[in-house]
């Protein structure tokens, strides 16, 4: 396995409550026996296409990055919305990788939203420290939402325009104490130029 394979595989380990210091019980080595099985399926597959829907979602960001240069414009649009729409976390590769990705594809929506003219407020709720991120809403709701998950967390605004603004997509915001899931539209940002506000 590279580095970069087992720096995902650690972090993901953690993420799912695995205590990466401690001996793997049955139950997690079942769960990493099919992982396994998937990433290798994903390494050996011969088109992008498999590679990318065999993996799991964790490693869908490497095989996209490995596939991605042998992709169409077209190609590149339809599997970043995918992995996007699929990734368990942005802060793995970082937002460059992203940023940069959505820059050369230019502006994407899964919901045939046009990329607003205007300036658009927008929030994001998140633990103090990751205001400075890709993800927010249109919806003062849906960030309390999140803001609400964890100790320690605030909802933020910012007043974004067209070129901050990369992608818009429709996804679903689940209240992790009830288990409702609500329709959102997720506003994909470069920060670089946001000024951002904490509310509360």
């Amino acid at each position: 396995m590279d580095e970069q394979l087992q720096e995902f595989h650690n972090y993901y380990r953690s993420k799912l409550g695995f205590d990466i210091s401690k001996p793997m019980t049955i139950k997690e080595n079942m769960y990493w026996i099919r992982f396994k099985r998937a990433r290798e399926r994903a390494t050996a597959a011969t088109t992008p296409y498999d590679a990318i829907t065999i993996a799991f979602d964790i490693d869908k960001p490497y095989f996209l990055e490995k596939w991605w240069n042998t992709l169409s414009i077209d190609e590149k649009q339809e599997y970043l919305i995918y992995c996007w729409l699929h990734n368990d976390s942005i802060f793995i590769h970082g937002m460059a990788f992203w940023i940069d990705r959505f820059i050369e594809t230019g502006y994407l929506s899964n919901c045939d939203i046009k990329q607003p003219e205007e300036p658009i407020k927008l929030y994001r709720g998140c633990i103090e420290g990751l205001e400075d991120a890709m993800s927010w809403t249109n919806d003062i709701e849906i960030a309390g939402l999140y803001a609400n998950q964890f100790e320690g967390s605030h909802v933020y605004k910012t007043i974004a325009t067209k070129n901050d603004i990369l992608s818009i997509f429709q996804v679903e915001a689940m209240n992790v104490n009830t288990h409702e899931k609500y329709k959102n539209l997720e506003y994909i940002l470069n920060p670089k130029d946001l000024k951002i506000e904490v509310l509360e």
